[in-house]
């Protein structure tokens, strides 16, 4: 019997949205400092992730242990290559 692995079809392949969840500080810090950990993340975040022009990615931000969202970044990659970020904490469960 001869092992083979089966090809992937690129046709069946689906776009799925990019998204990443991040713990981050506690419950028990102050909603500004939470906002400013978050915001300084996205741009260590910037400088490392890979998009394709146009292509967008979420990452959510959680308090570490009791789980509270503090807000969303929303990162895009212009067709000129520039990486930018857009910080939402409008969704805050805190």
């Amino acid at each position: 019997m001869t092992k083979y692995k089966r090809a992937k079809r690129e046709d069946a392949k689906k776009e799925s949205p990019k998204e990443m969840s991040i713990r981050i500080g506690t419950i028990s810090d102050d909603f500004e400092s939470l906002k400013t950990m978050c915001k300084n993340k996205s741009i260590e975040l910037m400088n490392s992730l890979d998009l394709e022009p146009k292509e967008q990615m979420q990452v959510l931000f959680w308090t570490g242990g009791i789980s509270e969202l503090i807000g969303v970044s929303t990162f895009t990659k212009s067709e000129a290559g520039l990486m930018t970020f857009s910080f939402d904490d409008s969704q805050s469960t805190l």
